[in-house]
């Protein structure tokens, strides 16, 4: 292993403890090099195959739901075809049921796990559409 190696395990095992005393102490540091690198050293090719394939498979689910978390919550195509003075059941069937919909449905939210934004849809007394936008945070 090299120096770099070394420094890396250092700064892990700073917060390492062995008996009260740091991990990182020169005491331990042979005890502490020798645990990880026999570790290491023993890990089949299966084992090592799959821990590589777990960490690019979680990096992958990471990747995805902040990809996901950029989307607005329906597709901004749809909302664009919400125009004022439409009623509610056309609405619905552009955009489908709300998330949420205000005491006397006055406003409808849509609104989705990890979005960072939801569309609001507001009506008139009379039950049409005055106004639709999409809020990101």
């Amino acid at each position: 292993m090299t120096t770099c190696g070394l420094q890396g395990i250092l700064r892990l095992a700073e917060g390492l403890t062995f008996g009260g005393t740091s991990a990182a102490s020169p005491t331990n540091l042979p005890l502490l090099y020798v645990n990880l690198y026999e570790r290491f050293d023993t890990m089949s090719g299966r084992n090592a195959k799959i821990l590589l394939f777990s960490i690019i498979a979680i990096f992958c689910v990471i990747l995805l739901l902040g990809f996901r978390a950029f989307q607005p919550p329906v597709p901004l195509s749809k909302l664009t075809q919400v125009k004022r003075g439409m009623t509610r059941d056309q609405v619905r069937e552009i955009l489908g049921e709300p998330s949420k919909e205000s005491p006397g449905g006055g406003q409808w939210t849509y609104d989705r796990f990890l979005a960072f934004g939801y569309v609001n849809v507001s009506f008139q007394t009379n039950g049409t559409v005055s106004d639709a936008h999409y809020e990101e945070f």
